[in-house]
């Protein structure tokens, strides 16, 4: 019997020349978002004001509540009085002034832990300090894409090309750039979290795993909905020991952020501020389509008139279990292997992603960003080509940008949040058929000997 043929030269070179091509878009829309650090509209930059003037105001060793009314008024004029200190005469008043001018008093709704990093890093130069957490947003942004892709079994190619998405037209990731916002670390810490999760050479990498998870949500409490899915999913994979070391991993992570947060701000009844004061971001503030909120939730109340958050949660949650139980019909008697095991978690966190964006009332654009996770899930290698093609189109929706500059959409209207929401729901639904039919994504897994049949 003849040898088999090797490949062809030319197409092995043809292949390195679109890897090479690839990088090279992917490197464009890395600098291009490094460009946009320094060259910014005058209003970039507004969230990250109020984070870094709120956690600067602990670290003192007093108590300082600074999700209180009184805290933020005295919090904005010490920040508008900065301001204008650092104001050169006879010049045009910079982006530090004008964001002082627009938040006064500060609106404070994150988290202790939250605060307590953006304080320590903080220089107390205000251009410098945002630059600098622009420069390592970028760098956390990069490197998380590229274990998500690698964890996801893509290749370079596909790898650099969706990077250069996610850099040049990918509205969300421009949108956090210029608030100042932290998506892009939530992603690195989702990223982060799997590449632990999954890396056999750490020893007790469960319990390291999980205490990236439980720092994380303590960071910004909406990573909850990732460590509720993969509960979910290990609980009914009998996978009892990995889910009892990352619960154990978990608390020891929150507690540490926990603990430091109270030093920072003086006090452990930081944490009950806080509480006490998060459910009013809600309750409180109009968030409607007009504004930029882009949740499916608000959607389907300015656009039909449906208002029953509980209900879409269910409905969300309800084919979430649906796949779950088809997963591990679909998985019993087939031998685990630690691909296959690695691909089911990333596919969990991405779910769980996925709903932290479509089962609440509030999803700012940038928030988008962590639509990502369950676009590598939902194109990753062995899912077939006509779901892929699904994935990609849905993809081209959440990022807006090809959508608007074909449509003519314009930013903050309708149009432009059912585009997004609903190319979120369909990346959600596509990943559920991902989970729930391993072969879709996993290439026919091996059976143990004496398992059941297909």
């Amino acid at each position: 019997m003849s040898e088999p043929s090797e490949t062809p030269p030319s197409r092995g070179l043809l292949r390195k020349l679109l890897v090479f091509l690839a990088a090279l878009l992917a490197l464009a829309a890395v600098v291009r978002l490094a460009v946009l650090v320094p060259d910014q509209p005058d209003w970039a930059g507004v969230d990250f004001y109020q984070f870094w003037l709120a956690g600067r105001a602990g670290g003192g060793g007093a108590s300082v509540n600074v999700w209180s009314d009184a805290e933020r008024a005295r919090l904005g004029r010490q920040g508008l009085e900065e301001a204008f200190r650092a104001q050169p005469r006879d010049q045009e008043p910079t982006r530090y002034l004008l964001i002082a001018r627009y938040r006064n008093p500060l609106e404070t709704y994150s988290t202790p832990w939250m605060y307590t990093l953006f304080g320590v890093a903080a220089s107390g130069d205000y251009e410098r300090d945002m630059a600098r957490f622009q420069h390592v947003s970028l760098a956390a942004f990069v490197l998380a894409m590229l274990v998500l892709a690698r964890l996801a079994g893509h290749s370079w190619t596909t790898t650099w090309l969706l990077l250069a998405l996610a850099g040049s037209f990918f509205a969300p990731t421009i949108s956090d750039f210029r608030v100042g916002n932290v998506n892009r670390l939530q992603l690195f810490a989702l990223a982060l979290y799997l590449g632990v999760s999954a890396s056999r050479r750490l020893p007790a990498r469960h319990l390291w795993a999980g205490a990236v998870l439980g720092l994380a949500v303590a960071f910004k409490p909406n990573l909850a909905f990732p460590a509720l899915v993969l509960g979910l999913g290990w609980i009914a994979r009998g996978r009892w020991r990995k889910l009892a070391q990352q619960v154990v991993g978990a608390l020891a992570g929150a507690t540490v952020a926990v603990v430091l947060s109270s030093l920072w701000f003086g006090s452990a009844r930081a944490w009950t501020w806080w509480s006490g004061e998060v459910g009013k971001l809600l309750a409180e503030y109009d968030h409607s389509v007009s504004l930029g909120n882009v949740a499916l939730m608000r959607v389907l109340a300015d656009g039909v008139g449906f208002t029953d958050t509980l209900a879409l949660a269910m409905v969300l949650g309800g084919l979430l279990v649906v796949a779950l139980w088809m997963r591990h019909r679909a998985a019993r008697g087939v031998e685990p292997t630690h691909r296959t095991e690695v691909a089911e978690d990333a596919t969990l966190v991405a779910l769980g992603a996925g709903l932290s964006l479509l089962s609440t009332q509030l999803a700012w654009l940038h928030y988008e960003v962590l639509a990502l996770p369950l676009a590598f899930v939902a194109t990753r290698p062995g899912v077939r080509p006509l779901l892929r093609g699904i994935s990609a189109l849905a993809l081209l929706a959440v990022a807006l940008d090809p959508v608007r500059a074909v449509a003519g959409f314009a930013e903050n209207e309708l149009p432009s949040a059912v585009c997004v929401a609903l190319g979120t729901l369909a990346l959600f639904l596509l990943a559920l058929v991902v989970l729930a039919h391993p072969a879709l994504s996993e290439g026919g897994p091996r059976r143990k000997p004496g398992g059941a049949g297909r």
